[in-house]
This record gives C-alpha cells, sequence and structure tokens, in this order.
C-alpha cells in the first residue's frame, strides 16, 4: 500500500492535533499554515491534491480552534456563576457535609475563591461551596 506525502502529512496532522487536543496544547493556526505549506512543498506536481482537500482541512482546523476557544470561554462562565451561586450563601444558615463526611450546620460568615473552586466559611471553618446541601435564611429574633 502506497501513501503519498500529502496523505502522510495529512495523517500526521490529524494525529498531531487529536494527541494536541488531549494534551491542551494545541495546534497555532502558524503550526497549521506550516503543516499547509510543508504539504503544498512536497506534494507530487503530476499529481496535485485538489483545493477541496485543502480548504477542507482548513475548515476542520477553524472548527477545532472555535471548539477549544468556546470551552474556555464556558469553563470561565462556569467558575463565575458558581462564584456568584457562592456569594450568595453569605449571611444563610447552611447545612453541609464536611470531606469526613460528617454533616455540619453554621451560618455563612465569609466567602471566597480559591484555585478556581468557591468555598464559604461556616463556623470559622473553611468548606467548598458544593458540599452545601441546605441554605435558608436565619430566622430573626423578634423583640
Amino acid at each position: 500500500m502506497s501513501t503519498s506525502p500529502v496523505s502522510a502529512v495529512t495523517g500526521a496532522t490529524t494525529a498531531s492535533t487529536t494527541s494536541a487536543a488531549a494534551g491542551n496544547n494545541g495546534l497555532t493556526q502558524a503550526d497549521f499554515l506550516q503543516l499547509l505549506t510543508s504539504e503544498m512543498e512536497n506534494q507530487d506536481p503530476l499529481n496535485p491534491v485538489s483545493n477541496d482537500q485543502y480548504l477542507a482541512e482548513l475548515a476542520q482546523f477553524t472548527s477545532l480552534q472555535q471548539t477549544t476557544d468556546m470551552s474556555s470561554t464556558l469553563t470561565s462562565m462556569s467558575n463565575q456563576m458558581q462564584q456568584t451561586a457562592a456569594m450568595s450563601y453569605l449571611g444563610m444558615q447552611v447545612s453541609l457535609t464536611d470531606s469526613g463526611g460528617n454533616p455540619v450546620s453554621g451560618v455563612v460568615s465569609q466567602v471566597g475563591n480559591s484555585g478556581g473552586v468557591p468555598y464559604v466559611i461556616v463556623n470559622g471553618t473553611q468548606y467548598n461551596a458544593s458540599s452545601i446541601t441546605t441554605a435558608q435564611y436565619p430566622s430573626q429574633a423578634t423583640s
């Protein structure tokens, strides 16, 4: 089975793109253009690759880049929403489960963010905000 230089480079491009996406290193547009230039330089002049194939590769690269950008944007939005949700617990009576599986109840006195993970301070101890199981406004004492 023979392999043309273009299909060999195309296969390498696909493998590189897949492994780069998995490793989150990503190919840049400069990398893609370098591969495209290499394909064009090494193609058989008597049997050139059609423009359609180059356009298909460009479309695949563009699609991959847009998907990566969208993923980053969604991750950022998710982190912001989690932080906003954690802020809403400030001053509320909450029940949560600590890392040892023990139930904890108390009023949230502080909210913060550590390494992109929102936390709450209850009874002077820091807990992951996602460990909160119930929340309610504390009862107001009547005078």
